[in-house]
């Protein structure tokens, strides 16, 4: 007793807390058979609580008694990844998105979802309706979304282009709606959080270019947010979105900066030749996205890839796309932060986070093994995952900063010892690296 019961979207029950000493329990009761379910427990138990199904079908749960007073509050996921995915791909069955020899799956590399061959024969087919694509100009026909003034767009103008922002926003509003939007079953699938620097609390990347650039960019984003003055999202919220927006957005001639379903599951890679897919065009004929296979072998099994906007600048490359920095030594991101003079500064003068990063270049990382040998190691990580080829690359790397100078670095074996790792020697597929450092 003393319990909380919410109705969620899918007509089941959820029964959390109670009395028997104040529970953490947490159980489903499915009436249509009857029968109860034991899920989650409370981080908490509690009892004379409360709890409030939101928008988008998650319960909240908040205060209640514990020997003393709560005001702890927790929330509750009533979708699983297996969930959030069947809807998902209903969801574009039934609007004849066409999806051959393709499959979606959580990504090896990445987490999340993503996209991967199913044939080694038969090459991946992908029209998507232009129905489901979600752009400023999905915004504007919106019959709910209520854009900014034009006085909020010039003022945020030097920070933000309208866009982008308009796009940001509304992605925001389709998200407020929970269940109700149209996008509900691609906006659940979305990633919820982002390890790249922007959302870094702790200073990880201090006194380098990456953090004034992630400081610059906070204030910008903080400025246009303060202009927006919303109710109904915070700063991270606003966050949140801009780096969707900024990270899974095609550029499109008919619809310009657009955000694809399905299509954006495929990952980024830094080069054309890396990438499985591209976009092609709107067929006019079917209303219809194409997306093309590219000239790279494509085996069942292979995780499916296609470079984004090739426009980025590189600081944009390293905010959007860097946290995990799963790079190459050839890759712009890796230049950046060696302080190579790399980056494309084809912005505008005026703009701020370009200026910022001219001001701070002497703000650089060194990799230990560069530092020491003059080069990378030859690879660093050797795998071979059934129906893929060979992955023998450089990945790992020890940055460095401040008054320290590299004694050693621990040697590495020229050419893999066997077919693929991990084995009996190696027990990943990673190898180890070390450095010894002394302080100046």
């Amino acid at each position: 007793m003393m319990h909380a019961a919410s109705v969620l979207p899918d007509g089941k029950v959820l029964v959390t807390g109670g009395t028997n000493s104040a529970e953490n329990s947490a159980e489903l009761y499915n009436p249509s058979t009857g029968t109860w379910t034991t899920t989650g427990n409370l981080n908490n138990p509690r009892m004379f609580h409360t709890a409030s199904v939101l928008p988008d079908g998650n319960v909240l749960v908040t205060g209640g008694i514990n020997v003393y007073i709560l005001n702890s509050a927790e929330l509750y996921d009533s979708s699983t990844n297996e969930e959030r995915l069947v809807l998902f791909k209903n969801w574009l069955n039934e609007h004849n998105v066409i999806w051959k020899n393709v499959d979606i799956r959580s990504s090896i590399l990445y987490g999340g979802f993503a996209l991967y061959s199913t044939s080694s024969e038969e090459l991946p087919i992908i029209e998507i309706s232009t129905s489901l694509l979600m752009s400023s100009e999905s915004a504007k026909n919106s019959s709910t979304f209520i854009p900014p003034t034009s006085a909020v767009f010039n003022q945020a103008e030097q920070h933000i282009d309208q866009e982008t922002l308009m796009l940001t926003l509304f992605l925001l509003h389709e998200r407020s709606k929970g269940i109700k939007s149209f996008w509900y079953p691609y906006i659940q699938v979305l990633p919820t959080t982002f390890s790249t620097p922007l959302f870094h609390k702790e200073n990880y990347v201090e006194n380098t270019s990456v953090y004034y650039l992630t400081e610059t960019m906070r204030q910008s984003m903080s400025e246009v947010y303060d202009l927006i003055n919303p109710k109904i999202f915070t700063l991270e919220d606003f966050l949140w979105a801009y780096t969707i927006i900024g990270s899974r957005s095609f550029k499109l001639t008919d619809f310009s900066t657009t955000l694809i379903p399905l299509a954006d599951l495929a990952n980024h890679v830094s080069f054309a030749q890396e990438a499985s897919l591209c976009t092609k065009s709107v067929d006019k004929q079917t209303n219809r996205l194409v997306l093309k296979t590219t000239d790279k072998k494509i085996e069942a099994g292979d995780e499916l890839c296609v470079k984004y906007n090739s426009e980025l600048a590189n600081w944009q490359l390293l905010l959007y796309y860097a946290g995990d920095f799963n790079i190459k030594p050839q890759d712009t991101c890796y230049q950046a932060l060696i302080g190579k003079d790399c980056v494309d500064f084809n912005l505008p003068q005026s703009n701020t986070y370009q200026m910022t990063y001219q001001c701070n270049t002497k703000q650089i990382l060194k990799s230990a093994y560069l530092e020491k040998n003059g080069i990378e190691p030859k690879y660093t990580d050797f795998s071979h995952k059934k129906g893929s080829t060979r992955f023998c690359e450089t990945l790992d790397y020890i940055f460095f900063n401040g008054d320290l100078t590299v004694e050693q670095v621990l040697e590495l074996p020229d050419d893999p010892t066997s077919e693929s790792y991990p084995d009996e020697t190696h027990p990943s597929d990673h190898l180890m690296i070390a450095a010894t450092f002394r302080l100046l």
